[in-house]
């Protein structure tokens, strides 16, 4: 029987997106003229070189593959087919192409959540084609990469702190995706932790808040006059937002209306550029 096998020097590949598959294809000396290849009906979307084309009979071809569609990392079949005119044979070669794995949807903390335990606990949706997570955790968000204050790696999809963070303090997260062919980021969000912070002030200025239990209105004194605007919201213990005051520059205080609100656990958030105080509210 004459030779007429095309034999691949490797005839399963697994690549990422973007790369480029090389290999060497030996034709079979039965031939009996020069051979023409070409890609079979069926093959995976790409853009095939062959070194020669037509091809001698016993010679050996590189062959070059690039701009490989994405296979989801599944295996698809790259056809080759050699004739003589007379004479003809195919053979196939797998290729499995995986991509970066897309962004996780954020969970917990929900975006501007506020009262957040200190040892947090984050949690994300399942991403398919992800080996791993990178959680991040930064308390800057114009700068985030250079004040990142906590970083974990992680195979599930939830993670709990194992160092506190800051009482009262206003913090910025993001959850990375990750496989063998790169990483996608999710969005960052933010959320501020219980408490308030360590020196109980604002912009220099101490605030206090009363009554607490309260019953119609809330007051937010200031032991001087405030030097910049603030930022007062009123939220629910599901990170709803109620309302938001201004404190203005050079007030002293401000009344807060709560008794529109049913009985309950609230939280004040005051903000100003830099600096964030969390109090909580109960209402009667």
């Amino acid at each position: 029987m004459p030779n007429l096998n095309i034999i691949p020097s490797q005839d399963e590949f697994s690549i990422c997106l973007g790369e480029t598959v090389t290999f060497n294809l030996t034709i079979g000396n039965g031939f009996t003229s020069n051979v023409t290849l070409s890609v079979g009906a069926g093959s995976l979307p790409a853009d095939v070189q062959f070194s020669q084309n037509p091809a001698q009979p016993g010679s050996t071809v590189q062959v070059t593959v690039s701009n490989i569609a994405s296979t989801q990392g599944v295996a698809n079949d790259l056809v080759i087919v050699a004739n003589d005119g007379v004479e003809g044979n195919s053979t196939d070669v797998a290729i499995a192409v995986a991509e970066a794995p897309v962004a996780p949807g954020q969970t917990l903390p929900a975006e501007n959540a506020t009262a957040v335990p200190v040892n947090a606990n984050f949690e994300w949706q399942a991403v398919a084609g992800a080996t791993s997570y990178k959680l991040q955790v930064a308390d800057d968000l114009a700068a985030f990469d250079a004040n990142i204050v906590y970083s974990a790696n992680t195979a599930a999809t939830s993670f709990t702190l194992s160092n506190n963070l800051t009482t009262g303090k206003t913090y910025y997260w993001r959850v990375s995706s990750k496989n063998e062919c790169g990483q996608t980021p999710s969005a960052i969000r933010t959320f501020t932790t219980d408490g308030v912070n360590a020196v109980g002030s604002l912009e220099g200025v101490s605030l206090t808040v009363f009554p607490n239990p309260a019953k119609e209105y809330v007051m937010v004194s200031s032991t001087a006059p405030m030097p910049r605007s603030a930022s007062l919201s009123l939220v629910a213990t599901t990170g709803q937002v109620l309302f938001q005051r201004e404190f203005p520059i050079g007030a002293t205080n401000i009344a807060l209306p709560v008794g529109d609100y049913p009985a309950g656990v609230y939280f004040l958030k005051m903000a100003s550029e830099k600096e964030v105080l969390v109090q909580k509210i109960v209402v009667e």
